[in-house]
């Protein structure tokens, strides 16, 4: 496929990841305005044939290496050429560590809530019957420490015997258990 640089232009800035190539010699080569948005150069700051370490030394004066370290926001992926230059795409992944931290402190404020309810809840595996997680209030109820209760198959703390089997059964049935 001949290379036609307009058209390799225009892919590369349809490219929602910042791209740069250096050539063999770690000299900046072709970009695309992502990277250079991305990486917030100044502008006319990018120039060809660029060694790859005033890159480097540019990050490091402005102090992306430390708080807020591009590592941390950005997924980078190197594939070096046959012909021994570097692609490198940066990917910023801002949200998704945003979203990730938001998941965890819903995961702890619901861990916290499931704790402190005053009425007895478990967490069973449906395997097994062993419980992943009990409150306050079940091992109240049952007279049972934490260790004593998850060495317990909740099928064993059930007043008739065939009621996890009971359960279960409207569970696959319906979808949920009144």
């Amino acid at each position: 496929m001949p290379a036609d640089s307009k058209n390799l232009e225009v892919i590369l800035n349809c490219i929602a990841q910042g791209v740069v190539m250096f050539d063999d010699s770690r000299r900046l080569t072709i970009w695309n305005k992502q990277f250079e948005q991305n990486m917030q150069f100044p502008d006319g700051f990018l120039k060809v044939g660029m060694p790859h370490m005033d890159l480097l030394m540019h990050f490091a004066v402005a102090g992306i290496f430390g708080e807020g370290d591009p590592v941390e926001t950005y997924e980078m992926l190197c594939q070096p050429t046959p012909e021994g230059a570097l692609v490198i795409s940066y990917t910023d992944i801002t949200l998704h560590i945003e979203a990730e931290n938001s998941s965890a402190r819903d995961q702890e404020l619901t861990d916290q809530i499931f704790l402190a309810t005053p009425v007895p809840l478990a967490v069973v595996r449906r395997s097994d019957a062993s419980y992943l997680k009990i409150n306050a209030a079940s091992l109240e109820l049952f007279g049972l420490t934490e260790a004593e209760m998850k060495s317990k198959h909740s099928s064993e703390l059930y007043a008739e015997q065939n009621d996890r089997q009971r359960l279960l059964a409207e569970l696959d049935k319906s979808g949920y258990v009144r």
